[in-house]
């Protein structure tokens, strides 16, 4: 499964029913593709992840183009480019671009999870389904109440026990 051709067969399906190639050799999916060669649920996903996390395409800038959505209106290439770039130079300067892993339990996150995983899914659709003129001041509101129903306090218990060296990240 991990021979490039396979796995690429794999991720990709067969080429001229999952997947054309364009001008630059990049498969670009099938969106609509309903055929005999109709590949599981996430690109079969659950076959490949073993052998490598994302879809295989040449360069990270080709991987990026060719696993965006197609059909948009507009084009989002240069930007998650942009924030692609962006976090490598973080992880190059030794900043954190992932979340600490703890030796300790954090009690707060043990106490507002549940309410915080259920008020994040209300906030990010009413902030989906907003007018755009209204977003900024939701944004702010939203993000208001969030903090004071838990997750202020999880943060305070991450940075007091990230001081205490409770932490796998190292400090600076």
């Amino acid at each position: 499964m991990s021979q490039e051709d396979v796995l690429f067969t794999l991720q990709w399906g067969v080429e001229g029913e999952n997947y054309n190639v364009d001008a630059e050799g990049l498969p670009i999916s099938v969106a609509d593709y309903s055929g005999e060669y109709k590949q599981g649920y996430n690109n079969n996903k659950d076959y490949w992840a073993v052998v490598r996390e994302g879809r295989s395409a040449g360069t990270m800038e080709q991987i990026i183009k060719a696993t965006l959505p197609q059909d948009l209106p507009q084009d989002f290439t240069q930007e998650v480019l942009d924030f692609y770039n962006t976090r490598v130079k973080m992880a190059d300067e030794g900043l954190a671009i992932i979340d600490a892993v703890y030796s300790v339990a954090l009690e707060s996150e043990s106490e507002y999870r549940g309410t915080l995983g259920e008020l994040y899914k209300e906030y990010r659709d009413q902030l989906t389904m907003c007018a755009p003129e209204e977003f900024d001041a939701l944004y702010d509101e939203l993000t208001q109440k969030y903090l004071d129903a838990g997750y202020q306090a999880i943060l305070d218990e991450r940075l007091e026990q990230y001081q205490a060296g409770n932490t796998t990240k190292l400090q600076q």
